[in-house]
Order: structure tokens, then sequence, then C-alpha cells
């Protein structure tokens, strides 16, 4: 589903895709620019009610139109909001100044577990439709474990930011490969996504809440910080000019 775009008065309302990552981000805010070239927009209404995926990209075009409405106050509202988007969007603080209208989705996947471990690894070109190649794969390896929805949300959200980061920072959108590893030990996924890119001076330092080297491209900065948020451990190691890999892990279930 490709996002729509509708203007009643002065109000922008955009009902979004159901996967609001990096690649779709940038199509709305490119559509957004446009049509506020046009018309004057005083509000923007962000409809969730299709979205079950979002991640720092989104929360970057969320920032962006911020910034564009010339942060004014009641500028930026949100409808349709699940649980998982409103966890999101208060972990990245835009909650502050964006209207939340809620809705209760609460599903569950069904599953069975099948040995007491297993393991794969993908290797992918670093182009932003593979993205959701990276998600949908690690999702599924996960569904051996019967997580919940909210898991593989969790899951999800963190290989969209280690894979974005490959793209926009690793490769500086130069089109290399991409690996990624995914391991099940009894009730654990451990997860190790791995560039070859310009790698990291201070990995400290890029680990920092909205830190980032891109703030070009509408990026917030909060992606090593949903990585930690989302999973119960995240480590990152870096070498100027060799690469970079992000070690992942969490437990599904009780």
């Amino acid at each position: 589903m490709k996002p729509v775009f509708e203007t009643t008065g002065t109000c922008l309302n955009i009902k979004l895709p159901e996967e609001l990552d990096h690649p779709a981000s940038e199509l709305i805010r490119r559509e957004s620019d446009r049509i506020m070239g046009k018309i004057y927009i005083r509000t923007i209404c962000f409809d969730f009610g299709n979205t079950v995926f979002m991640d720092s990209s989104g929360v970057g075009l969320i920032m962006g139109r911020y910034r564009a409405l010339g942060m004014r106050s009641g500028c930026m509202k949100a409808c349709h909001v699940s649980g998982y988007i409103e966890k999101l969007l208060r972990l990245s603080g835009v909650s502050k100044f964006l209207e939340l209208e809620r809705t209760e989705n609460e599903m569950q996947l069904e599953g069975s577990l099948m040995g007491n471990s297993n393991e794969m690894t993908i290797i992918f070109d670093s182009r932003p439709e593979n993205e959701g190649l990276a998600r949908v794969a690690a999702a599924a390896f996960c569904t051996q474990l019967n997580p919940t929805l909210e898991e593989v949300a969790d899951l999800k959200t963190a290989v969209s930011e280690a894979v974005t980061n490959c793209i926009i920072h690793g490769y500086q959108g130069e089109v290399h490969k991409i690996r990624m590893k995914c391991v099940r030990k009894e009730r654990t996924i451990y997860l190790d996504i791995e560039d070859d890119g310009i790698g990291i001076a201070d990995v400290e330092k890029a680990m920092e809440p909205l830190y980032t080297t891109r703030a070009d491209q509408d990026r917030s900065g909060m992606g090593f910080t949903f990585m930690e948020a989302f999973m119960d451990e995240v480590k990152v190691t870096s070498q100027v000019g060799k690469g970079t890999c992000v070690h992942m892990s969490k437990k599904i279930g009780n």
C-alpha cells in the first residue's frame, strides 16, 4: 500500500503505508514538500490506521515535517495510533508535540517450537528496498518460538535500524553487501548484521540518542536507541575503513 495524501482546508492528511521505513519516509517527505510548496498547510495529520511497522526513519519524517511547519503548537496530529506505534513515538520524544489518538489492536502470532537451535545467514545488496527483505526474513525465523505480534515488531524494528545504518552510514548510499546472521538457541534469538563500509570512529558517541551524521536527510539519530529499547542486548564492534557489526539478542516469551 502506498501513502495517500489529502488536503482539507489548510490540513494535510497523510494515510501512512503498512511499513513506514526509509524508502516510504523518503517518498512521503518529497511529496509533502511538493504539496506544501503549492498550497499553504497549517496542520499535518498522520493516519497510522494501516501501519504495522515503523522505524526511526518514520520518526525523522515526523520531526522534519514539524520543523517545516515552523514547530508551532498544535500543527502535528496522529490518529489510529496502536500501542506499538505509541511506544515508538513516546520513546523518541515526538509525542511531546504530536497530538495522539489511540486505537487498540492486540494480536498474537501462532507457531511452534521445533528443536532447541537453528541458524541462517543471508547476504543482500545495500539497497533501501532490501530493508523489508531483512525484516521479513528475521520475523519468519523468529516465528518458530511462537512470538507475540509485539515481539515480532520489536525484532523487525531493530533489524531495520541496523540495516538502514549499513546503507546510509556504512556504505553512504553505495551498493555493496550486507550480511545478516540469525541464530536461535532455546528461546533466545541472536542477530549479527554486518557491513564492510567506512566504520565508526567513536562508537560510544554514535550510540548517543539524537546523534546523527546525516541531519540533511531528516535522520532522527534514534537508530541505536531503538535497537537498545527493543532488544535485550546490543553490542557494536567497528573498525574505521573495515566495517561495522551490530550484535543483538532477544529472548522470546517467558
